[in-house]
């Protein structure tokens, strides 16, 4: 049940992702590679699968703000415009791929610490019923003596 909880969650957050993504390529594409006439802002904005690729590596924050200086010197756009869309994007990629990955951890923390507490509740109720079990043999250990006893004072 747990497993299936997780994928179902993990899934969910990815097509979040991919939505996301493609929400913002397809305005990206249209923002600042349609009509571009220059050849790097071409290479990144130029097609759907570059700027597919582009906003993959700004969501893993990796050189981002090179494609606002990329935009701004090389293609002519607004520096505003430029670091809205970009930080936007930024923003809410890491937003949903940290709570996927924390909702990931936090999945495998709670189902470790359920079979824990499972297997420890079945090992308390082993011991228990162990407990029980002695107690009753020396409870009747104790009304054999007791018994043995009474006959031998009664004089039987």
């Amino acid at each position: 049940a747990v497993v299936s909880t997780q994928s179902v969650i993990t899934a969910g957050v990815i097509l979040l992702l991919i939505l996301l993504l493609f929400a913002f390529g397809v305005m990206g594409f249209y923002f600042f590679g349609y009509g571009a006439v220059n050849e790097r802002i071409l290479e990144t904005w130029g097609s759907l699968s570059a700027v597919f690729l582009t906003l993959f590596t700004v969501v893993t924050a990796d050189s981002w703000w090179k494609f606002i200086e990329e935009l701004v010197y090389e293609g002519g756009h607004s520096l505003a415009y430029s670091r809205a869309y970009i930080v936007t994007f930024l923003f809410f990629g890491h937003f949903i791929t940290a709570n996927l990955f924390i909702a990931v951890i936090i999945t495998n923390i709670q189902s470790s610490s359920n079979d824990f507490k499972a297997k420890e509740e079945m090992e308390r109720g082993i011991l228990v019923h162990d407990r029980k079990k002695e107690y009753w043999k020396r409870s009747r250990r104790e009304v054999k003596r007791l018994m043995s006893n009474t006959r031998f004072i009664n004089g039987e």
